[in-house]
């Protein structure tokens, strides 16, 4: 089942899906983490639970530019990383 990771998630194979990253897992635990609210499908309308960069934590943001290949100085403030990200 694919999956699209609404906060961070801990995979079974031991890896971690940042925010907004899409994954695969099996069937028993998608539906877990469906009804949980933690992640939706793959086929939901792109950007429909696009996070608030402003609400995330600087190692988030970090996150979302690193799975978007996105450079950024190791010591960045959250106002510049915000600024890296790119328009929605």
């Amino acid at each position: 089942m694919e999956l699209i990771a609404k906060r961070p998630i801990l995979l079974d194979a031991g890896g971690i899906a940042p925010e907004g990253a899409v994954f695969t897992t099996h069937e028993q635990h998608g539906r877990q983490l469906l009804d949980k609210g933690y992640a939706r499908e793959s086929g939901h309308p792109e950007g429909a639970d696009k996070p608030d960069p402003a609400k995330l934590t600087v190692a988030e943001l970090k996150t979302l530019l690193e799975a978007a290949g996105i450079p950024h100085p190791a010591d960045a403030k959250k106002p510049a990383l915000i600024a890296l990200l790119p328009a929605a």
